[in-house]
């Protein structure tokens, strides 16, 4: 064998083996089958209010706007929820209105429904509210 076969043999053996590591490491993958596991948490608004009202969720004692739902209509939100952990809504109707929820624990991958209504009514709880907020089944 000339020098010069062997330097193509070598390179020949050194690109064929790096491609076989590199091909032994997408086996390390995940399982494409394998379930995500769930970090996310699905808020079904139920506006049954004529007014449009925008929602804002409270955790960890931090405000933030989730969007808007017209008068009479219901929106689907998905929200980012890593862990369990207490939550409640606020929505802000016309004219400076507001109603806010009772706070639930809610853990990644449950669905909520925040049910807004035309007038305060009497909850299980003895309170009287315009928004409730309920675990969907």
């Amino acid at each position: 064998m000339t020098p010069r076969s062997r330097r193509t043999a070598r390179t020949v053996l050194t690109a064929l083996a790096v491609a076989a590591g590199a091909s032994a490491c997408g086996t390390l993958s995940p399982d494409p089958n394998e379930p995500f596991p769930v970090r996310q948490i699905q808020v079904v608004v139920r506006n049954l209010n004529p007014d449009d009202v925008t929602i804002h969720r409270y955790r960890n004692r931090s405000r933030r706007r989730m969007g808007s739902v017209g008068g009479g209509q219901t929106r689907r939100f998905i929200l980012d929820w890593n862990r369990p952990g207490p939550i409640h809504f606020e929505a802000d109707l016309f004219q400076g209105r507001r109603c806010l929820t009772q706070t639930l624990p809610v853990d990644p991958g449950e669905t909520l429904e925040v049910r807004i209504g035309f007038a305060p009514r009497l909850q299980p709880d003895g309170a009287e509210r315009l928004c409730n907020l309920t675990r969907q089944r």
